[in-house]
């Protein structure tokens, strides 16, 4: 296995999960 590949779909799930969290904490603030 590429270690970049693995990097890089590491970095997607992490922007995901990051994205999910924003969506989470704007909605309490709201």
């Amino acid at each position: 296995m590429n270690m970049l590949d693995f990097f890089r779909d590491n970095t997607q799930i992490f922007t995901d999960a990051i994205q999910v969290m924003n969506n989470i904490i704007a909605d309490i603030q709201v």
